[in-house]
């Protein structure tokens, strides 16, 4: 199954819902649900205050979760994490 976005609604809010493929690789490398959300709407190109209407979180939250993200993947920007899962 391939990752996809669909639009939804969450808490009565219109968002983005993301189905991931669990065999990504992004799974593998102990990323929560979360985390994985926030990694594929980043790589997708969205920009975090983007992200963040789309969670309802604030920018610096998910700037945070980008970071842990990084680390996890061993990694510094979002063009390596690409890189690294195969989506350049």
């Amino acid at each position: 199954m391939a990752d996809r976005v669909t639009r939804g609604e969450l808490g009565g809010i219109e968002a983005l819902v993301i189905v991931l493929d669990d065999q990504s690789a992004a799974d593998r490398r102990d990323l929560t649900a979360s985390e994985r959300e926030v990694l594929e709407l980043a790589l997708r190109g969205a920009k975090n205050q983007e992200i963040a209407a789309a969670r309802g979180r604030s920018p610096s939250t998910i700037a945070n979760q980008l970071n842990a993200i990084y680390r996890k993947l061993g990694v510094a920007s979002r063009r390596e994490a690409a890189a690294l899962l195969g989506r350049t």
